[in-house]
């Protein structure tokens, strides 16, 4: 079986380290796969800390890292991602084998070593957000909660104060922190409920996490606002990792974005999650529960907004390897019976798998252009002064331009989209300069493609060619301007 471990490591060292290298490593300089990754480096460069941000909070961790091992703050928030993911394995491998057995526990780590998707681009080499750092925490928190329940001595009291410990300072936001014990109370709940003898105490038991319900929403509207936002399906974000996993743009995709993620491995683990509630429901044992529960919740989160894609890694690799080491057990009678099964395994799981995973570390779609690093350069040499574009550039700019940006996101409605939305130039421009902005930058896909998404997620009733926008940059002048291009891209000056 360890030939199986070290096939694993090597095609994870090649997707994540190998293939994305010549992408990472350029002419030009460290050029990071992510736009969080260079507002982590804007922290990090900057010494913005706090225990309070996630983006901030992962900063410190680059400059620590980096200290340690003697490299540059780009360099060390390159490797982190890979050196998490790998420590990421530990965790994983103990949940596997102590809810079920060692070899489920190594079919895990082959898949996850597989996996492309969230989690393969939030942990190859030159993905540094904070992302990476969260996965690992998060499944070490889950491995200390089943460690919790299965230790009945001096351990157990000890894998809870970690548990405590950790969720104290990983305040990286305060849902993601609340999400491991939002399972754990869930958990108890389902068990007691199965556990109740009469439908009376079941009644009195839905009641009082009823009430307990209510109760955080009086007491914390906000969060709880923010937390079924989180649950909630979005169909007119423009941000790709935002989007629900069977909508692209607000269109059904069918099945595309779900095979780009997990292959054959969701539908596999469709069919172990539907084995885990056989068990839940035949034996009512708590470590079962407890892996159901879990495993819904970030179900519902994945489907919901797909960037929780990476936290239901884990379960995806887990239910895959127990549907095939069970189905195993049940059909190879023989040696004749093993080989055609591994060839099985191996058409329909890992091929398929291994493909998706090549192209995705090979994708360097979310890194800036060579034209955007030429501009973000250019900027650096200019007079300091707000600009305004939008938020993804802005981590670029912020970070290699070093100037300060006023930028619309994919969630809610800002002031800055409704200015690049406006028919009105000369009142937009009015609106930037009370907002003290220098520069604007924009480019083709801002006002072909994503001026029309922001147009139709704050409900305007207006046209695109309309936009302020998209005259500034097709007509110019507006009461700007252009001082700088590099073929798609513009830079305006405010007069």
């Amino acid at each position: 079986m360890k030939w199986l471990i070290w096939s694993a490591l090597a095609v994870a060292i090649v997707t994540h380290i190998i293939i994305p290298w010549h992408n990472v490593f350029q002419s030009t300089g460290v050029v990071l796969a992510t736009p969080d990754a260079y507002s982590m480096l804007y922290c990090a460069d900057n010494g913005i800390y706090s225990w309070e941000g996630g983006v901030s909070f992962f900063a410190s961790i680059i400059v620590a890292f980096g200290q340690i091992f003697h490299l540059s703050n780009v360099v060390s928030e390159t490797v982190l991602p890979v050196i998490l993911f790998f420590l990421t394995l530990i965790p994983l491998y103990i949940i596997s084998k102590t809810l079920f057995n060692k070899s489920v526990a190594i079919g895990s780590l082959v898949i996850y070593c597989l996996l492309p998707g969230e989690l393969l681009e939030r942990t190859k080499l030159g993905a540094g957000d904070y992302h990476c750092w969260e996965i690992f925490i998060f499944t070490t928190v889950m491995m200390l909660i089943v460690l919790t329940i299965t230790n009945n001595n001096w351990r157990r009291w000890l894998f809870v104060c970690v548990v405590i410990f950790i969720l104290l300072i990983y305040q990286m936001a305060l849902l993601k922190v609340l999400l491991a014990p939002i399972i754990v109370i869930a958990t108890i709940g389902l068990f007691a409920f199965l556990r109740l003898k009469g439908w009376s105490w079941k009644i009195v038991l839905v009641t009082l996490y009823s009430v307990m319900l209510i109760a955080v929403y009086l007491a914390l509207p906000d969060l709880f606002c923010k937390a079924v936002d989180w649950a909630s399906i979005n169909l007119t974000t423009i941000t790709n990792e935002m989007m629900p996993l069977f909508f692209t743009a607000g269109q059904f995709d069918t099945w595309i974005t779900v095979w780009n993620y997990f292959g054959a491995t969701f539908f596999l683990a469709l069919f172990g999650l539907g084995w885990i509630l056989y068990q839940v429901i035949r034996q009512k044992g708590l470590l079962n529960i407890l892996f159901f529960t879990w495993t819904v919740v970030m179900l519902w989160l994945t489907i919901a907004m797909r960037r929780s894609a990476y936290y239901f890694a884990t379960n995806i690799a887990i239910l895959t390897s127990l549907v095939i080491y069970e189905y195993g057990l049940y059909w190879v009678k023989n040696n004749e019976r093993l080989i055609k099964y591994t060839v099985v395994i191996v058409l329909i799981v890992c091929a398929p798998l291994l493909s998706i995973s090549i192209r995705a570390a090979d994708s360097n779609g979310y890194a800036p252009s060579q034209d955007w690093q030429r501009i973000c350069q250019w900027l650096s040499t200019q007079d300091q002064g707000s600009v305004f574009t939008e938020w993804n550039y802005g981590y670029w700019i912020m970070a290699i331009g070093n100037h300060q940006v006023a930028s619309g996101g994919g969630g809610p409605t800002t002031s800055q989209e409704l200015i690049a939305i406006s028919t009105n130039s000369i009142q937009a421009i009015a609106e930037l300069k009370k907002e003290n902005m220098k520069y604007i930058i924009i480019d083709k896909t801002m006002v072909e493609d994503n001026i029309g998404f922001t147009i139709q997620r704050v409900k305007a009733k207006v046209n695109k060619q309309d936009t302020f926008i998209y005259k500034l940059y097709y007509l110019g002048d507006q009461g700007c301007q252009l001082v700088y291009w590099q073929d798609s891209i513009k830079v305006f000056k405010i007069n």
